[in-house]
């Protein structure tokens, strides 16, 4: 009997150290193959929202991994060509505008409507 108890201790023991190892195995092999890349394009979308569009979403991988990251990149580049676009376009207009955000913080202004504000403070500053 207790040969038998010894025998079931090692075999519990063998299986609690094989669990181990393999949840290790587990861990590290997600931490490598999928949690770096999805950290990759974490910062990667995070520096764009920072205004650097500049910023490379390729993942070394044949998954939906690397789809994700080429379609963060798509986004990413037609977001850089509207707003250029939008750019264009209000920065070609004759007259004086800007933008004002939801926070009423001023967000763009055309050189028309800085010279506009300038020429209006100095007015205000000359007649005092």
């Amino acid at each position: 009997m207790s040969e038998m108890s010894s025998q079931t201790k090692i075999t519990v023991l063998i299986a609690c150290v094989g669990v181990l190892i393999l949840v290790l195995c587990i861990y590290f092999f997600t931490r490598l193959s999928i949690i770096k890349r999805i950290l990759h394009l974490a910062a990667s979308a995070d520096c764009a929202t920072q205004g650097d569009y500049s910023v490379d979403f390729t993942v070394a991988s044949d998954d939906e991994i690397r789809s994700l990251g080429n379609s963060l990149g798509f986004m990413v580049s037609e977001l850089k060509n509207k707003l250029g676009f939008a750019e264009g376009v209000l920065g070609g207009l004759p007259f004086p505008c800007g933008l004002i955000g939801p926070d009423f913080r001023m967000l763009w202004a055309n050189k028309e409507l800085c010279e506009l504000l300038e020429n209006r403070g100095r007015r205000r500053v000359s007649s005092v």
